[in-house]
């Protein structure tokens, strides 16, 4: 029941029932070391719950020792008597703080304050006198309310498996040996918190249940810290501080306190602050009242919260603990201290010591460090202003409106000169009469380019202005205008910001050094630079080298900036045009660089592809805006002999057979000549082309007059390995290519441009195992058998006279077949399978090797080979171009022929079940023979019908 009531805003009291509370005073811990040093403390038990005790890390036992009093309420005072505990009655209105904080929340505060009531307007507080009953009397005088005061009490542990320990309660006294429930493996644990539960006994009654949480950490507390920069109003309003702790790294020994390790980020607009320096104040927060911290940098001024006022923003959080503070308002004591930060260069090295006010034997000293930066990275304040806006304040006088007006109608570089010799004069003017920079205004002015110190050449009028300025920096703020600073500004500034100018003197003087080389790194990423054109075209690049191509061309040479410096790539074209082409800069392993590269990164490396792409099309750019200066290399060379490709035999492919996509075979056109072989086997690249399916770069070969390309009809011969069989490809020519692939684009072209419709080529099959040194290598030692035994002739298996209409038919490319018919070609001609004879006949003037056909030899045609391998839509194309139905060649026992197809395609009757009712004769050719099962080392004339 509640003691007091409120009616009508009138404060009216009635004692119903004396409210008896137990206070939990003080804390007396008791431990030995694993020395047998005995380690004592004691702590006034306010503020107990609200922290972490701090104890000696090397201990092996712990015994505490809680001192418990009893308050009552009573009638209630407006202040609060010396002499004795009063109930104090405030009021939500009466009282700011106590509405703010609520009861709880002021009491805590309070130091003299050992409990509240709530009431809902107010909050009624028992407050002591001014001289408790301190540590050092808790066995000496423990006072009249010890003694009268019963308690019942226990200590559970919080953590883990609950685990209650019986404790003793004499006269308000409740102590206990707690080793068991913070210590484990014989030492404490971080953060082990223990609950002491008591009651009072009074009359024979329990009253007033109490819970007190007493939480423990070995060694030195940890700092939590606070910090605020004094800055200007505008400055303050886009600042930001953020406080982090970093981790710890390497090992450490064990019974050792870490040191503890703190980053203060700032974050601000370097140009908002109204002056070089400012102060940076920092508290040092620490759970244990009876620890502070010594800070030891030199220029650190440390005071208490009482010298000077500071508002921190952290206080301002919702974390109860806060509050507790003398530095967000509170009871404890807070370390303080200030330091004084250059805005342009804010890293600074706080480093203290936190220390106990016990004995030092028990505690060894953790060392604190706070190490200060800006945005939290390794950015400095102008670094990050570039960033964001690249607007630097540069004073100009009146430059802008002297133009404007003098040089409306005079647009000569005089004029120009002149306004900016006005604008330093101004400039110069306010610097003399003002310090208005020194105050962190203007960082510099702008200047004639005669007066440009850094340069040795001369800046007469005669030189073209190109809309560039030169600035000179204030001496006081050079320094800040680091490498990594002018990095920034020709990455992300734009080329009429007037900013680039405060690069180029940096990068001249590194020129061929590391760091001129990330200048124009960062220039050639800078999107406002357009570097797709010659140098002489381009106004950043003649401003940044001052129309010296000779200067431009010794910094960069097309090999360092296409290969070895991929990051400088996008400088590949203006550095290619302002090469003189006769001195040899480009040669064929640049280009077969790019094409490998594309090769390897379609496989693993997809990011890499678009620059690989965007050099070699650069590359490819610069030779045709060369024009006639570029000589193509010629079709033989267009090959790198150091590419890793390596074909069986040894030899390198072209860049055409190599080139992973149509754009990229287009663009290799510029580079080589075309009107020859480009692969040693013969294969020019209509050939290869073809192969690829690349229509649209078979029509810009067309386009090119007829000398510069290959003969449309051009054959090649070459051979492949398939199982252990040998083909051997003989007379193959594009049109052959193009229906292998599939192309009817390819082919519509080549007939359109007079390519012969019927050109034939012949397979030949041998066992793979013979070499490659002739075409028919064993007549050697026929040769040689010949002589001693007479004539012999050998026969290996061959299809002559293959068409290209034969190869669509196979693939079944029925659109070639279209296109064949709309040219007027013949569909109707035969191909022949079986075995060619070769023997040496003696003549007068020596042996003489002959080939001839056998007379059984088996002629397929077109639709045969359509109707055999189950392209449908093919024959159905054959049919409608008019191809005669007498006769139809199949394999040798019919197992390739499909009924239900002769009869949808109108061949065979609609009941027919047997061969005898297809009306075309059926012919089986005993050549063409089907294997049941895959036998490697068949090389009969069937085994070619499998793979041609």
């Amino acid at each position: 029941m509640h003691p007091f009531m409120i009616a009508n805003n009138v404060q009216t009291y009635q004692i119903t029932v004396i409210h008896v509370k137990p206070h939990f005073r003080t804390l007396m811990l008791t431990g030995v070391l694993d020395n047998g040093e005995e380690y004592t403390e004691c702590i006034e038990g306010k503020h107990v719950e609200q922290s972490v005790l701090a104890v000696p890390e090397r201990l092996v036992s712990m015994r505490v020792e809680a001192v418990f009093d009893q308050f009552y309420f009573s009638i209630p005072s407006r202040i609060a008597r010396p002499d004795q505990i009063t109930t104090v009655y405030k009021t939500f209105e009466e009282d700011v703080f106590v509405h703010k904080w609520s009861c709880d929340g002021w009491c805590q505060r309070e130091l003299h304050c050992f409990g509240f009531l709530e009431s809902p307007r107010g909050c009624y507080f028992a407050l002591g006198p001014s001289s408790d009953v301190r540590c050092g009397e808790m066995h000496e005088n423990s006072g009249r309310s010890l003694d009268d005061l019963n308690l019942t009490a226990k200590i559970c542990s919080i953590e883990g498996v609950p685990n209650c320990l019986p404790a003793r309660a004499r006269s308000g006294v409740v102590d206990a040996d707690i080793s068991d429930l913070i210590m484990r493996d014989g030492m404490v644990q971080p953060h082990r918190s223990v609950m002491f539960e008591a009651r009072v006994i009074s009359s024979s009654s329990l009253h007033n249940f109490l819970e007190q949480k007493v939480s423990f950490q070995p060694g030195t507390p940890r700092v939590r810290l606070l910090a605020q920069a004094e800055l200007s109003k505008r400055a303050r309003h886009s600042a930001n501080i953020e406080i982090t702790e970093l981790p710890v790294f390497g090992v450490v020994a064990q019974h050792m306190d870490i040191p503890q390790s703190l980053e203060l980020s700032l974050d601000y607009d370097v140009l908002e602050m109204s002056t070089t320096n400012f102060n940076l104040y920092v508290a040092a927060l620490l759970e244990d009242e009876d620890f502070y911290v010594e800070w030891t940098e030199g220029q650190l001024q440390t005071f208490s919260v009482q010298q000077i006022f500071v508002r921190f923003s952290e206080c301002d959080s919702d974390l109860q603990r806060m509050a507790y503070y003398d530095a967000c308002g509170g009871s404890w004591n807070s370390n303080m201290a200030a330091v004084t930060v250059n805005k342009w260069q804010p890293r600074t090295h706080l480093h203290g010591w936190i220390k106990s006010r016990v004995p030092q034997k028990l505690f060894r000293i953790r060392e604190i460090h706070v190490f200060v930066t800006f945005a939290g990275n390794n950015l400095q304040p102008l670094q990050s202003h570039v960033r964001r806006s690249c607007q630097l304040p540069i004073c100009r006088g009146n430059f802008d409106k002297c133009v404007a007006a003098s040089c409306k109608t005079d647009k000569t570089d005089k004029c120009k000169e002149a306004c900016l010799t006005e604008a330093y004069n101004v400039c110069s003017e306010q610097h003399n009469d003002s310090q208005e920079h020194e105050r962190g205004g203007d960082l510099g002015m702008l200047i004639p380019r005669s007066m440009s110190p850094l340069d040795h050449r001369s800046f007469a009028s005669t030189k073209v202005f190109r809309s560039w300025t030169n600035v000179r920096i204030y001496p006081k703020f050079e320094q800040y205008f680091t490498a990594e600073v002018l990095t920034d500004i020709a990455l992300h500034c734009k080329y009429r910001s007037g900013l680039l100018s405060l690069v180029r003197p940096y990068m001249l003087e590194h020129i061929n050094a590391p760091k001129g080389f990330e200048i124009l790194e960062a220039l050639s990423s800078n999107g406002d630079v357009n570097l797709n054109d010659a140098f002489k075209q381009s106004p950043v690049l003649l401003a940044m080298f001052d129309g010296s191509q000779k200067a431009f061309l010794r910094m960069l040479s097309l090999p360092v900036v296409a290969m070895y410096k991929p990051r400088l790539r996008a400088l590949t074209l203006p550095v290619c045009l302002a090469t003189d082409p006769r001195s040899g800069f480009l040669n064929i392993d640049l280009f077969a660089y790019f094409v490998d590269k594309l090769l390897v990164d379609d496989l693993g490396q997809p990011e890499e592809v678009f620059p690989a792409r965007k050099t070699l099309f650069d590359l490819i750019s610069c030779i045709q805006r060369k024009g006639r200066q570029f000589k193509p290399f010629p079709s033989s060379e267009c090959r790198s002999h150091a590419s890793f490709h390596v074909r069986p035999d040894g030899s390198k492919p072209s860049l055409f057979a190599l080139a992973p996509e149509e754009i990229v075979f287009e663009g290799l056109l510029q580079v080589c000549r075309l009107d020859g072989d480009l692969e040693e086997d013969g294969r020019n690249v209509l050939h290869l082309a073809a192969q690829k399916q690349f229509s649209d770069a078979i029509e810009l070969v067309f386009d090119r007059k007829a000398s510069e390309r290959p003969p449309i009809n051009a054959d090649y011969t070459t051979t492949r390995t398939v199982g252990q069989l040998k083909l051997w490809e003989v007379n193959v020519t594009a049109m052959h290519d193009a229906c292998a692939s599939q192309c009817h684009n390819c082919a519509n072209h080549f007939l359109r441009h007079g390519a012969d419709p019927e050109p034939a080529m012949m397979y030949k099959g041998f066992p793979a195992w013979f070499g490659e040194s002739a075409l028919h290598p064993w007549m050697y030692e026929a040769l040689t058998d010949f002589q001693e035994k007479g004539h012999k002739q050998f026969s290996y298996p061959v299809i002559s006279d293959v068409r290209p209409v034969h190869i669509a038919a196979k693939r079944g490319c029925a659109a070639c077949i279209e296109t064949f018919a709309n040219h007027g070609a013949r569909l109707n001609e035969s191909m022949a399978l079986g075995l060619e004879h070769s023997y040496y006949q003696r003549t007068a003037a020596g042996f003489q090797q002959v080939n001839v056909m056998g007379v059984d030899a088996c002629f397929i045609q077109a639709l045969d080979l359509a109707l055999a391998f189950g392209k449908e839509m093919t024959a159905m194309a054959l049919l409608n171009a008019g191809v005669p139905i007498s006769r139809i060649t199949v394999d040798s026992k019919g197992k390739l022929l499909d009924l239900n197809m002769l009869q949808r395609l109108g061949l065979a009757n609609a009941t027919g079940n047997e061969t005898a009712n297809v009306t075309p004769e059926i012919v089986k050719c005993k050549y063409w023979t089907v294997s049941s099962k895959a036998n490697k080392k068949d090389v009969s004339p069937g085994a070619l019908m499998r793979v041609f």
